[in-house]
């Protein structure tokens, strides 16, 4: 049995999470400890960053060494002043654009990370990224019941959106069908059954030609969204995918996700000129990213924009500074090459003077953009 684990990284004390689980872990089964030390994520100064941080937390971490590929002519980490929201809104898409346009980097290397209250950011930022016509996309905007992000990461959403790719582009979605098929396969409970596996792409392809021709009969213009969804289920059979969730994730519940898939797909239909448009809308891959920390835990972007480094944002520091700052490790720690922190020209001063003291520590250099 192996667990891998790191407190420094325990942001879910408030829900109940152990305050040592690994400590916990190797005492009750006599476990032999290893110290996991290479980083294949983030550049060297980016480590030595993390380290500072991470030894505010736990005085014996193991400094870690990078191994990931190196990049050169990136500033690694930065502060950046603003005077005002909209000011700060319209730099960093103006940036964003200008990186993009002299890069091989498209939006989804970007990530906006605050520690709460996204839903702000997102209307600050919308319209500026709108003009260079980038998009955004809040992963932790709620969508019928769920979050944006539980939404996109549901297999059940999954499938039913891939169905509905799979009938609307034909073909160069190799991928999708792999992942369709394989869901599939796990409802259809065919995996290991060679006569059970070869039914269900037989299924498959029966049923994404009933949904293509139901989408050609049924231009997007003048189709609501329910229609669709409504469509794609009932070629699945609701009663399979129920049982199958029940089994498989017992904590999420089918017509929550249902009743999430309808509603975003509402929200994306409307300005779109065909069905493949309004599927790519749907998840909106090649989007800057606007996510909490919390929600950012796991992932990796190129370059991570840390909003927000002010008392309006983690007003709860002094209430849990441990937890407050595991917090500030992990959204900091999602970046690959580049990170920019946000601040407002008096917050050294506040509640969070602590997290200047350790960018200052390692040597973050602070820039006003007037």
């Amino acid at each position: 049995m192996t667990a891998v684990g790191d407190r420094k990284q325990r942001i879910m004390g408030f829900a109940g999470a152990l305050p040592n689980a690994p400590k916990h872990f190797t005492s009750t089964f006599g476990a032999t400890r290893y110290a996991l030390s290479w980083n294949f994520r983030s550049s060297d100064p980016l480590v030595q960053l993390q380290h500072v941080i991470a030894s505010k937390l736990d005085e014996d971490s193991t400094p870690a060494v990078s191994k990931a590929v190196v990049e050169t002519g990136n500033d690694p980490a930065v502060l950046w002043v603003f005077s005002d929201a909209d000011r700060e809104a319209r730099f960093i898409a103006d940036w964003i654009a200008h990186d993009i346009a002299h890069s091989d980097r498209t939006p989804a290397d970007f990530a906006l990370v605050a520690r709460q209250k996204v839903n702000q950011f997102e209307a600050q930022f919308q319209g500026h990224l709108a003009a260079h016509s980038i998009a955004l996309r809040n992963d932790d905007a709620m969508v019928g019941e769920m979050r944006l992000q539980d939404l996109l990461k549901s297999s059940i959403a999954g499938l039913l959106l891939g169905l509905l790719r799979l009938a609307a582009q034909p073909r160069g979605l190799a991928s999708v069908w792999r992942q369709v098929s394989a869901t599939m396969s796990n409802v259809q409970g065919a995996v290991g059954d060679d006569a059970a596996l070869r039914q269900v792409g037989d299924d498959l392809t029966h049923t994404i030609g009933t949904l293509r021709a139901w989408l050609k009969d049924h231009p997007v213009e003048v189709t609501m969204a329910d229609d669709a969804v409504g469509q794609v289920i009932a070629l699945v059979d609701e009663n399979v995918l129920r049982r199958y969730l029940k089994s498989a994730t017992a904590s999420e519940d089918l017509d929550v996700v249902i009743g999430a898939f309808r509603t975003r797909l509402t929200a994306v239909i409307g300005s779109c000129a065909d069905w493949q448009q309004a599927f790519d809308r749907f998840e909106s891959p090649d989007a800057v990213v606007l996510l909490t920390a919390h929600r950012s835990k796991g992932l990796e972007y190129h370059t991570v924009f840390f909003l927000g480094l002010d008392d309006d944002q983690w007003w709860a520091h002094h209430q849990d500074p441990e937890g407050s700052t595991a917090t500030f490790f992990v959204g900091l720690s999602r970046a690959a090459h580049r990170l920019i922190f946000t601040t407002t020209p008096h917050a050294r001063g506040g509640g969070i003077a602590d997290f200047f003291e350790m960018l200052d520590e390692a040597g973050v250099p602070e820039i006003v953009q007037r």
